[in-house]
Formats: C-alpha cells, sequence, structure tokens
C-alpha cells in the first residue's frame, strides 16, 4: 500500500506542469488613447484557440471588433489588434486572455 500511495503522488507532480501556465501576456500597452490602433500579444501552445476579453470602466465586456477567439500560430503566439473607439469610455480596462482553463488578466489605462 505504501508503494501505491508514492506512485500516485509521483504521477501527480508530474502532471501539475503540464496544465500550469498555458497562456501568457507578452504585449499589453500600460496606456491606450481614444482612436488608438491596440495591439495584445500572448502567448500559449502552439495552433491552440485562446480568447481575449476586454471589460471597460463600467465592469462590462466590449464588443471591440479584433477581440474574442483567435488561434495561435506553429510558435505559440496569438495577437490580437483592435481599434478603441473615439467614444471609448475613459478609464481602467481589464484585458482577459483564456486557453483551455487557464487564464490570466492585465489591467491597462485609457486616457484622453
Amino acid at each position: 500500500m505504501t508503494k501505491f500511495k508514492k506512485t500516485i503522488l509521483c504521477l501527480g507532480l508530474l502532471a501539475v506542469p503540464a496544465f500550469a501556465d498555458k497562456i501568457k501576456f507578452v504585449v499589453v500597452p500600460a496606456t491606450a488613447h481614444q482612436g488608438d490602433r491596440v495591439s495584445i500579444v500572448a502567448t500559449t501552445t502552439p495552433n491552440a484557440k485562446a480568447t481575449l476579453d476586454l471589460t471597460g470602466p463600467d465592469r462590462r465586456r466590449t464588443d471591440y471588433q479584433g477581440l474574442g477567439a483567435q488561434t495561435a500560430d506553429d510558435k505559440g503566439k496569438v495577437e490580437w489588434v483592435f481599434l478603441v473607439p473615439q467614444k471609448a469610455a475613459l478609464g481602467s480596462y481589464t484585458a482577459s486572455v483564456h486557453q483551455g482553463r487557464d487564464g490570466q488578466t492585465r489591467r491597462f489605462e485609457l486616457a484622453k
């Protein structure tokens, strides 16, 4: 029974890195402005589908064209490019990127 427990523990330790950090932000602007063309870049598993959501200062998800699901290239790079509307609300925005169950969030400011 002791030998069995050690085997399970060993398998558990081997499985953890396979699920950790599937996606990471590479480029997120610190500040953007109304009318800017913004690029957000992440790395993930090659050819995997990843999703970017952007939440505004009112905590509602934006519907800017260029957000949503994208497929990473064969090196794992995935990029979203979108235009910030001229009348977008100023304040703190949250970018949330997800691939499977893994995800990260980063904040940036939208200034005039």
